[in-house]
């Protein structure tokens, strides 16, 4: 609990790993970790445990409040990924990575006949994979398409014929639709490649019709044989196989001997032996087919006899008991049981032992254990002596891994009585194995050897017991990193811990979650490079949240900050509620020197976190900021140094021409406050006249907030031959980009000389007897709005006051769409009207003008970015079109210094005749 309410939630997992294999009967760990997984982001893995935890409290309110709000995330997530998939889709319908990635999602909603369609979708453009066929077969059986899926499991097991889990699943498709041999046989080739594979072991059994069951050989003949006038022919062979059970010859003779005297079932027992090895052969498959056929039609004669005779007389035993035996020979375990029970019913449930015993194997048989037990303590409550009792508890013990201390008393009372009884010393070799007492094992395992060499359960248990030895010495082996955990969580002594882990290391095969565990021990005694080595390990392994937030932390405490604050920039934007990754974020910010950023980090997780430990973690941090004041403001002076050199040019038909060039320079003052003075000179000429002119000016600028800039200038402007002229200016600038929305407005004012504003030649050498130069004051406002679907309302007005009277506005309105992340295109209104037409500058009465506007985002890098636009539009009082192209871009050079540029040549509609113009400008800004 420390951990969790520390946020240490993967530590939380590790710890509550333990705690669940240790109780898995309790609810509380599974709850638990399933918090910590939701608040790690891994909704899939947090309802899986909710519901586990559910099913052991179907009650508890508290597990299925949480299960809710999980799943209600978890599926928000997932339809919103798939929709993210559609689009893709829409784009490029021939890549079959967004069908399968709709039908994953598809099955985790539990929307499985949707889930089979993308799956369907997937597999017609591509071939899958082992992996995902495995997945799809879980589909095809949740949807009860049984032979569909047969079909497809066949054609990729001849594809991927070593990979067991497809032979499995191909052996369990054919089951259900009654193909046993087939089925069999799949299984039987999973369990070659992967011997003891749960699953493929499981399905052998169903396959087989019995749950555990070990071949029997009837070897009392050694001691028992008597003098025999004649010997028969199957006498004969079956002494011959006894001695040499490697005779494969011989034992065909026996089977067809055995044919021919119409012993089937002794044929089937014999072909069982040969089908290890000749399975594959065409003289046994024929031999089996006919066999089998032959025996099946037998049974199903008898089955059928025998429920006639029970129909007439329910109390009739020995058909009861034949009945059953019959359908078990069928591997119908479920109807040779209810056939029994029903006899006891019938016969006011009597103890009939006979009866009662063969429930408890075929129940046994069929993996129903509870059943078989109540049968066989039963059955020893009344003759506890009785060795075929007491070897099913046994065997019933060693199936269900419980009472190992029962399961040893009985088979050691049936071995020193039958020590020839193969199931007896099969069940002990396996229980010696389950124990981990192998050379116990290997002493059953030979003596069961000794019996019948030629039993598949002898082999069976071999490849078991070797497995089992493996996996014991990968046991030790783990006790290495165990003993490592161990020292970190009871005395955190990690050089100690690092020796263990090292050792590990050198023995194991790590996989990557060992390497993102290796990799915090190293951190943990500062060894940050080598952590860091280990971290870009297993993240080209692939990719986790958690692996990359330490590796971000070991290059915060090892010092490299630049590359701490570009993972854990990825990080937040990744898990942006995560209150650890925003915290050493703001760490990082610091570290850099951006106090700033910092700050608003640590100022957005005390509005977001409440918590008092997180609060705590949080307001020490304030303290690391370097204080304000003027011993701080002096030692820090300047804040940063900013220049900023600039060219502009523009050109029209009417012969004007306009070009400058000069710079800013800025002074950080503090934080928040930064001064600068700009130069410029500059010239606008026509063919009869040029004017030179110089502006100086000073500016101050105030950071409101993180979104909101105040600005301001004041300064002198200069004509040759003509008296100074204040210039000066002021705006308000906001601009905020979210998650769904951007926003930018601004507010300006300027005041200064009317021909750098309204381009006129006529304003060149302007003078009247009242003023020497016309001033114009100019009052600006533009805006832009963006939100998520990609909508764009932008904005300008200006309102115009000149010293000659004169005053005008011009409105421009644009309406537009992204329609993806490049092109962006929408209309545009356009309006500009005066007081009264001037001879001296353009000054419009009601112009206005209709146009389409297209922008191209032909670049967009963290470097660079290229935009072309263009303009088209209508003048409808003067019948004349309106055209415009222009590019812009933006180029960071490196961290400091950035190059900004734009060019637009254009054409409208001015002095009653075509207008055509030319603009440029190009700047850059460099931080010193």
């Amino acid at each position: 609990m420390k951990q969790i309410q520390a946020g240490n939630f993967g530590e939380a997992i590790d710890l509550l790993n333990k705690y669940i294999a240790a109780y898995p009967h309790l609810s509380d760990g599974l709850n638990l970790r399933g918090f910590c997984f939701e608040k790690r982001g891994q909704y899939g893995d947090a309802v899986l445990d909710y519901k586990r935890a559910l099913m052991i409290s179907p009650n508890n309110s508290e597990i299925k409040k949480n299960l809710a709000r999980a799943e209600n995330v978890w599926n928000s997530l997932l339809y919103r990924k798939i929709e993210g998939h559609k689009r893709e889709i829409a784009i490029n319908p021939q890549n079959p990575v967004n069908y399968l990635e709709i039908g994953k999602c598809m099955k985790n909603l539990g929307r499985w006949d949707d889930a089979e369609t993308w799956y369907d979708h997937f597999l017609s453009r591509t071939e899958a994979s082992a992996d995902e066929i495995i997945r799809y077969s879980e589909i095809l059986s949740h949807n009860n398409h049984i032979q569909k899926g047969e079909k497809i499991l066949k054609t990729y097991t001849e594809k991927y014929p070593g990979d067991q889990r497809l032979w499995s699943r191909y052996g369990f498709f054919t089951m259900w639709l009654g193909k046993f041999k087939i089925a069999i046989k799949a299984f039987e080739n999973a369990l070659e490649i992967k011997p003891f594979f749960k699953e493929a072991q499981d399905g052998l059994d169903q396959a087989k019709g019995k749950a555990y069951i070990f071949e029997w050989t009837d070897t009392t003949a050694r001691h028992k044989a008597k003098a025999k006038v004649k010997e028969y022919p199957v006498d004969r062979y079956y002494r011959m196989v006894r001695k040499k059970p490697s005779d494969e010859k011989t034992r065909y003779l026996l089977i067809d001997e055995l044919v021919k005297v119409k012993r089937y079932e002794e044929a089937y027992q014999q072909l069982q032996v040969l089908s290890k090895s000749h399975s594959d052969d065409q003289k046994f498959q024929a031999l089996y087919d006919s066999v089998i056929t032959i025996r099946e039609a037998l049974i199903k004669n008898r089955v059928e006899d025998y429920k006639a005779r029970l129909e007439k007389n329910p109390k009739d035993k020995e058909a009861a008991l034949a009945l059953a035996e019959s359908l078990s020979g069928l591997f119908d375990y479920d109807g040779a049981v209810k056939v029994l029970e029903d006899y006891l019913a019938q016969t006011g449930n009597s103890e009939s032992p006979d009866a009662r015993f063969r429930i408890a194997r075929y129940a046994g048989w069929n993996r129903d254990f509870g059943r078989s037990l109540e049968q066989v303590n039963f059955l020893l409550g009344k003759d506890p002596d009785n060795l075929d009792y007491q070897l099913l508890r046994a065997q019933l013990a060693v199936w269900t891994s419980q009472d190992y201390d029962i399961a040893e008393k009985l088979l050691l009372n049936v071995v020193q009585k039958q020590p020839e009884n193969i199931d007896a010393l099969l069940a002990f070799g396996t229980l010696r194995t389950n124990q981990g007492n192998f050379e116990d094992a290997k002493k059953y395992l030979e003596l069961a050897r000794g019996v019948d060499s030629t039993s598949k359960y002898v082999e069976q248990l071999e490849t078991y017991l070797a497995a089992e030895i493996s996996r014991a010495e990968e046991r030790k082996i783990f006790e290495i990193l165990e003993e490592g955990r161990k020292i970190l969580v009871e005395s955190h002594d990690c050089e100690q811990a690092l020796l263990k882990y090292d050792e590990y290391y050198s023995k194991a095969n790590v996989n990557r979650l060992f390497l993102l565990e290796y990799a915090e021990v190293y951190a943990c005694v500062k060894n940050y490079p080598k952590a860091i080595e280990l971290y870009n390990q297993a993240l080209n392994e692939e990719y986790s949240f958690e692996g990359a937030y330490g590796r971000a932390k070991a290059y915060l405490w090892g010092k490299d900050s630049v590359n701490a604050l570009i993972e854990f920039k990825k990080l937040a934007a990744e898990a942006p509620d995560n209150f650890e990754v925003n915290m050493l974020l703001g760490d990082s910010y610091q570290a850099m020197h951006q106090y700033d950023e910092a700050r608003e980090v640590y100022d957005s997780l005390m509005e977001k976190f409440t918590d008092s430990a997180q609060v705590a973690l949080i307001q020490p941090r304030y303290s690391w900021i370097p204080v304000s004041g003027f011993s701080s403001f002096m030692s820090s002076f300047p804040n940063y140094i900013g220049l900023a050199p600039q060219f502009n040019y523009y050109s029209d038909n009417q012969n004007l021409s306009f070009q400058n060039s000069g710079g800013r320079l800025e002074f950080g003052l503090t934080n928040y406050i930064s001064a600068g003075v700009t130069f410029m000179r500059g010239t606008l000429s026509s063919k009869t006249a040029s004017r030179n002119y110089t502006t100086l000016e000073g500016n101050l600028y105030l950071r409101l907030s993180k979104y909101l800039i105040l600005a301001g200038g004041y300064g002198n402007m200069t004509y040759r031959g003509t008296r100074n002229m204040r210039i000066s200016n002021a705006s308000l600038v906001y601009s905020r980009e979210g998650k769904e929305n951007k926003v930018n407005l601004n507010a300006n004012y300027l005041r200064t000389d009317a021909g750098i504003i309204l381009f006129s030649t006529r304003l060149i050498d302007y003078r009247s007897e009242r003023i020497d130069r016309i001033m114009a004051n100019m009052y600006r406002f533009n805006g832009s709005f963006q939100n998520k679907h990609g909508l764009k309302l932008s904005g300008i007005f200006s309102y115009l006051t000149l010293d000659d009277g004169n005053a005008g506005n011009d409105l421009q309105l644009r309406l537009g769409k992204a329609f993806d992340d490049d092109i962006t295109a929408g209309y545009e209104y356009a309006y500009s009207n005066y007081s009264w037409k001037s001879n001296f500058y353009y000054s419009p009465r009601n112009f206005e003008s209709h146009s389409l506007w297209g922008e191209w985002m032909l670049e967009k890098s963290d470097d660079l970015e290229l935009t072309l636009g263009a303009k088209l539009g209508y003048v409808p009082a003067n019948d004349f079109l309106v055209r415009e192209i222009s590019g812009t871009a933006n180029y960071k050079i490196f961290k400091s210094l950035s190059l900004m540029g734009k060019v637009t040549a254009g054409g409208t509609y001015r002095y009653d005749a075509a207008y055509n113009f030319l603009s440029g400008s190009i700047s850059a800004f460099w931080t010193l």
